[in-house]
């Protein structure tokens, strides 16, 4: 484990304050697409708030979602996810989500009966840059370089 490092200057082009939010959650709303292999919308465009969370590895939203963005949960391959809560079956699938301004190809599970939405690392925090003004409720985000 490595030590902190002197602070690099970072600017963000994105906010969004989640005071409102209860708790002080830091919940987004985030605009997401199905689309076919062709790259052809599929359903309609859904705006969904999701938690933004470090800790989940892939973005996890309510099965309900897939079906409003045209997605056949029975086509999808399923397997078992594990968190805090234990474990359940999820089904894996690739989404289009604006995330600040641009359309990115995210990797998503979808559960049966998800009350909160998790924007995960895999996909979302590999486009972005993020930061948490906590004290302020605020999230901060640019696209990467």
């Amino acid at each position: 484990m490595q030590a902190l490092t002197p602070a690099v200057g970072l600017s963000f082009d994105h906010a969004f304050a989640y005071g409102q939010v209860q708790g002080r959650r830091p919940m987004v709303m985030l605009e997401l697409a199905g689309v076919d292999n062709a790259g052809r919308l599929l359903g309609s465009v859904a705006n969904t708030p999701v938690l933004v969370d470090s800790g989940a590895d892939t973005t996890m939203l309510n099965a309900g979602i897939a079906l409003n963005l045209g997605l056949d949960l029975a086509a999808m391959p399923t397997e078992p996810v594990y968190g805090v809560g234990g474990g359940t079956q999820a089904m894996r699938h690739r989404i289009l989500a604006r995330l600040c301004s641009k359309w990115v190809v995210l990797p998503v599970l979808f559960e049966v009966g998800r009350n909160i939405n998790l924007l995960g690392r895999d996909g979302a925090f590999d486009e972005l840059r993020l930061g948490f003004l906590h004290s302020q409720s605020i999230v901060v985000a640019n696209l990467h370089p």
